[in-house]
């Protein structure tokens, strides 16, 4: 984010990953599907009746294009949530009944269903309309002369890493019904780099 940038120093880019999302159980769907453009949500206008709650992670950046959705909604529609389980502790108010919607990424969110035995068939995520499939990753270190030696380093590491290494490493995560996709995808991210 800017305000980070401040103070950090951030390497090129090292990873794309999919962006965040609406993840809410089969039960709630009906809730959603006015606003549906195919598979992808318009959560501004779903969010514009303020009697639904959105669950997140306080303080926590869903990537550019999503906070910037989230600071033009009314603190009435989302339920913060602190802590270090948050997005955990968010499925499982979801799973209760206090909440119907929860913002997050599938592939941690499928593996905290998994871990709380809960049924990925209970579940549907559905992407954010307007944002971009991918957000790519950077590492970060502090704006000083060891982190920017750190961060040169990196950058010099990362050419192979992100084109043999790091997509694999996060393809283990996904669905497997986009596992392929996403290796192909990954090949053409940083084609123009």
């Amino acid at each position: 984010t800017a305000e980070r940038a401040e103070y950090v120093r951030f390497s090129m880019p090292s990873l794309g990953v999919l962006s965040g999302g609406l993840v809410l159980r089969q039960e709630n769907q009906a809730l959603v599907a006015p606003y549906l453009d195919g598979q992808q949500v318009d959560l501004h206008g779903l969010l514009s009746n303020d009697s639904l709650k959105l669950g997140i992670v306080a303080e926590r950046s869903y990537g550019t294009q999503i906070d910037a959705i989230l600071r033009q909604l009314p603190d009435s529609v989302l339920s913060r949530h602190y802590g270090n389980d948050a997005t955990a502790n968010l499925l499982q108010m979801q799973q209760l009944g206090r909440l119907r919607m929860v913002l997050g990424y599938w592939p941690e969110v499928r593996y905290l269903i998994q871990q709380q035995g809960g049924s990925l068939a209970d579940y549907q995520f559905h992407p954010v309309q307007g944002v971009a499939r991918y957000q790519f990753l950077h590492v970060g270190c502090s704006d000083s002369p060891l982190g920017r030696a750190a961060i040169a380093h990196i950058d010099q590491l990362l050419p192979a890493l992100r084109r043999n290494v790091l997509p694999q490493w996060y393809a283990r995560w996904l669905d497997p019904a986009l596992h392929e996709d996403y290796l192909e995808e990954s090949k053409h991210f940083f084609e123009d780099q």
